[in-house]
């Protein structure tokens, strides 16, 4: 598990003392290799996310992720939580969080209280590894896709403004 020294930092507004708990209990147990790093460059991360089998996403919020159309180009498969539009994006395997609160049934968001429940994260992350490799994203497809949307933004962007 890599995770970024702020994290770990109290002095840090990015810092989870529950995250740190857990990760360093999990790692004294020695189920996981917790790795504290630095941000690093693109070609770094891409190189080593490009080396998974499987990204965990542990998000409780959240609408659309970079992330998991970077995994998507990289062909590494995703397993997010069952919130927002992660769904909609290249087909991760998901699962519920505990304590959503109503306002969840869309999976346009989760409760504060929401929690990940580390035996359905668990199995989900085998369904992923069953699955085995994803393919990397075809260039030209990813070109065509990125066009399609930009034609449409402007379309938008004309209808909306006023004809003098």
């Amino acid at each position: 598990m890599t995770m970024h020294r702020a994290v770990a930092d109290p002095t840090d507004r990015g810092h989870d003392a529950c995250v740190v708990e857990r990760a360093e209990a999990l790692a004294t147990r020695g189920a996981i290799t917790l790795i504290l790093h630095e941000p690093i460059d693109d070609a770094t991360l891409f190189a080593f996310v490009g080396g998974l089998d499987v990204s965990v996403m542990a998000n409780v919020w959240g609408a659309h992720s970079g992330w998991i159309e970077m995994c998507h180009d990289l062909g590494v498969r995703v397993v997010a939580p069952n919130i927002g539009f992660y769904g909609e994006q290249h087909a991760p395997v998901l699962y519920d969080l505990a304590g959503r609160g109503d306002e969840a049934e869309d999976g346009a968001a989760a409760s504060e209280d929401a929690t990940v429940d580390a035996r359905r994260l668990a199995d989900t992350i085998l369904v992923a590894v069953d699955q085995g490799s994803a393919a990397p994203a075809d260039v030209a497809e990813r070109r065509d896709e990125r066009d399609a949307g930009a034609r449409v933004h402007s379309e938008i962007y004309r209808a909306s403004i006023p004809t003098r």
